[in-house]
């Protein structure tokens, strides 16, 4: 993945309870979580630290992908106000995808931590040519490649998702940027790496663009224009413009919007999953392709509301209280997190759960055999897994959606 740092200094990460890394087990292919953290900018530093904002937003999507603290076997409590009944105890914070292993690509300074926290969004970092991120993923496990891979470990052939938890450029709290809807250079980027490396998927999110402040200060979802595939039914005095950012533009990623999660409030429990969340961006991609962006939806916010179960619900995982990668080991609840950013780590880590289902030998028979084992599934089936398998849920709430279509969903 791409993004601004990792906290290889807790337990989701550590090599053991107490050590970040070992004699024998440095960060490499021995390491228990971290294969590599390649240097963009920076060396894989956090944005851990209280006067760095205490939230690290690549550690929280790779958390949300590969974390695996319950390999020390640790769960953790929810503490509640104890006139609402008693706390819940032995929390998994494990992963969906907990025996995955992450690759680094470290392309933000902790300088850039606190504008990322305040906009989430997405990372405020500098990634260069993602041409470059992708193939700079795939170079040998050893490190010896020549060219661009000369002295960097990447996957070798053992890597095949990569995640861009970013835009191009980055995400903002501006609506209406004028790349929205636009195939930029970065999206092609994406395409062409997918095409000559067909056992890779990509995974982009939408980004945030899908609400609007409107009178006396109401949130407002707004869907654009081209939601229904036409402009004829367009109102020229209420135009509402082209939502998704490059690199999710792209015709062959897999393009994730954010959607709710389970709710536990003081009314009882609620699966809000199908519920998609209102900020996140809709399609199409492009007015001349009108392809339908986001492919998935997956859960983008932590969960918290006036009348939410407090604390850690969804997008949440651990974290240190500094910014460097050295012992000691911590442990503290990196929680609250929101936006489509989180949501695509979801859809990553169901994808390698796809993508294990056939090494394992599960297909075609639904039982583990050796025989049936496939560890070099394509890239175009994992999203084609992923697309079947989700529901697709489409809200209308004509109250709240600023639009001129009539019609039902």
């Amino acid at each position: 993945m791409t993004d601004n740092g990792i906290s290889v200094d807790a337990v989701h990460f550590s090599q053991t309870l107490t050590q970040t890394t070992t004699i024998t087990n440095p960060i490499g292919s021995a390491h228990r979580k971290v294969h590599a953290i390649q240097n963009v900018t920076d060396s894989g530093n956090s944005c851990d630290a209280v006067l760095s904002g205490s939230n690290t937003h690549g550690n929280v999507v790779a958390g949300i992908i590969a974390g695996a603290p319950g390999d020390f076997g640790l769960t953790f409590s929810k503490a509640i106000d104890p006139a609402d009944g008693p706390g819940v105890s032995g929390v998994s914070m494990d992963a969906l995808a907990r025996g995955s292993r992450i690759i680094m690509q470290d392309a933000g300074q902790t300088t850039q931590c606190l504008l990322s926290d305040l906009v989430e969004a997405g990372g405020n970092i500098s990634p260069g040519n993602i041409a470059d991120r992708l193939t700079l993923g795939a170079c040998p496990k050893s490190g010896g490649g020549a060219g661009i891979c000369a002295g960097v470990s990447g996957g070798g052939n053992e890597a095949h998702l990569h995640v861009l938890p970013f835009g191009v450029p980055n995400f903002d709290n501006v609506l209406n940027n004028v790349e929205n809807g636009t195939y930029s250079l970065e999206a092609r980027q994406v395409d062409l790496f997918l095409v000559n490396n067909r056992d890779y998927m990509v995974f982009s999110p939408v980004g945030s663009q899908g609400n609007n402040i409107g009178t006396a200060n109401a949130v407002e979802e707004v869907w654009p224009d081209l939601f229904d595939g036409t402009a004829l039914d367009n109102d020229p005095n209420d135009a509402h413009a082209l939502q998704i950012p490059p690199p999710a533009t792209a015709k062959n990623p897999v393009t994730v919007g954010g959607s709710s999660t389970d709710l536990w409030t003081v009314f009882g429990d609620y699966n809000d999953e199908e519920n998609p969340l209102g900020f996140s961006s809709k399609g199409p991609a492009t007015a001349a392709s009108l392809r339908t962006v986001p492919l998935v939806t997956a859960p983008g916010t932590d969960g918290s509301g006036l009348f939410a179960y407090p604390l850690f619900n969804a997008a949440a995982t651990n974290r240190s209280r500094d910014n460097d990668n050295n012992p000691p080991v911590e442990q503290e609840i990196d929680e609250a997190n929101t936006g489509t950013s989180f949501s695509a780590g979801f859809a990553t880590a169901a994808g390698a759960i796809v993508r294990d289902y056939f090494a394992q030998g599960f297909y075609p028979t639904g039982t583990r055999q050796t025989a049936d084992r496939n560890p070099q599934v394509s890239g175009s089936l994992v999203r084609a897994s992923l697309v079947a398998s989700a529901p697709i849920t489409l809200r209308r709430n004509e109250s709240n959606i600023t639009n001129d279509h009539n019609g039902t969903l």
